[in-house]
């Protein structure tokens, strides 16, 4: 990007570091404003992969095996989150067999259809993708590619609490299970040159 854009939209899918997101870029603009230099908005309303128009965006992704832990973890641990309860009731084992597709990235970048193929060209629109798994050399490469001018403060503001555990068993059916997010993390790493991720 030649020069830092005044908006940016945040495509926050769950379990991916997003609360850290917000707190970065509300430091960040607090900064910049003290220093006499324009903010650059964050345009987000939800969940939702839809940018206002000529507004860049970016995402984060992570490792899927860990990504469903982290969600079964979440989803346990807050009372208010509809599917509370039936995750209370399942350990991550029974969990997972029950509800496989839950997060799947495909679903998040090509909703409702879950297509691998719409959701590859998705994710080549989208401006900037980073991955959880290195959030701070990430976060590091988004203020870099906004030209922000400073580096990311390595502060993580959210966690779930501990994560559940995933069983020799239980990782490979979540490998199976979301084999499309690893071909979609796969085309995304290629096709932008990154650097490979270690999975689980």
């Amino acid at each position: 990007m030649s020069k830092t854009p005044e908006k940016i939209h945040f495509y926050h899918i769950p379990r991916t570091g997003g609360f850290s997101v917000y707190k970065f870029f509300k430091i960040l603009n607090a900064n910049r404003t003290k220093e006499g230099k324009p903010v650059i908005w964050l345009s987000n309303n939800g969940h939702t992969p839809w940018a206002p128009k000529d507004c860049p965006t970016f995402t984060f992704l992570r490792d899927p095996v860990i990504h469903v832990c982290s969600t079964y973890s979440y989803i346990r641990s807050h009372k208010a989150h509809r599917g509370s309860k039936f995750a209370q009731e399942r350990t991550l084992s029974q969990w997972i067999r029950e509800v496989p597709s839950i997060g799947s990235f495909v679903r998040f970048f090509d909703r409702p259809n879950g297509s691998l193929e719409e959701a590859i060209k998705r994710a080549e629109k989208t401006s900037f993708i980073g991955f959880t798994d290195r959030y701070n050399e990430d976060m590091n490469a988004l203020m870099d590619f906004l030209n922000a001018g400073v580096k990311y403060n390595n502060k993580k503001h959210n966690f779930s609490g501990k994560r559940a555990v995933p069983t020799k068993s239980d990782i490979e059916f979540i490998k199976k299970a979301r084999a499309d997010d690893y071909e979609l993390i796969d085309s995304i790493v290629r096709s932008r040159n990154l650097k490979p991720l270690k999975f689980v």
